[in-house]
């Protein structure tokens, strides 16, 4: 629910017509107007993962609220709660993980594998990927290869210089 000063919207007031109700609604400086707005899909990504992030108890709440969103907005809305799943106890976490894989938009079920690649481990996500109908969640690799093991971090693993100038070749498989 926004609220805000109904001049703001209309700044010459409101014509009612001659009808006697319209004298009595007087339009000034304080008079508040509400409106509800629906944010579009990519907005309640956002707002769902900033909701649970802020308040993790509100996982029950956010999943039923998803749930009653036409689907483009709920999967949207699930994709975001998965972003902020790092808020969760892992037990929320993993019924999350299981809603975001029974989802029916691919990028929301690469997300949930992500997060299934840190509960469980690569083994288990790449599994779970390989069975999935989709080609692109078939196509799912884990971030990084220290994601192997359940509780490892995911991400870009920074890179260590070397005074070895050859090393970089013998990492790509050829010979100094």
């Amino acid at each position: 629910m926004i609220e805000y000063p109904f001049l703001w919207a209309c700044p010459r007031g409101l014509d009612l017509g001659s009808s006697d109700e319209a004298a009595d609604f007087v339009v000034d400086e304080d008079t508040m107007a509400e409106t509800r707005r629906r944010p579009e899909a990519p907005l309640r990504r956002w707002a769902a993962a900033r909701a649970l992030r802020s308040d993790p108890g509100r996982l029950d709440d956010l999943l039923t609220l998803t749930g009653s969103l036409p689907p483009r907005h709920r999967e949207a809305a699930l994709h975001g709660l998965l972003d902020a799943a790092d808020a969760l106890e892992e037990g929320d976490r993993r019924r999350l993980v299981r809603r975001g894989l029974r989802c029916s938009i691919g990028s929301v079920r690469r997300s949930a594998l992500d997060r299934l690649c840190e509960l469980d481990g690569a083994d288990a996500a790449l599994r779970r990927a390989r069975a999935d109908a989709n080609r692109a969640v078939r196509a799912w690799r884990p971030a990084t290869p220290a994601a192997t093991h359940p509780g490892a971090p995911t991400g870009r693993v920074a890179h260590v210089a070397s005074s070895d100038p050859h090393e970089a070749d013998r990492a790509a498989g050829s010979r100094p």
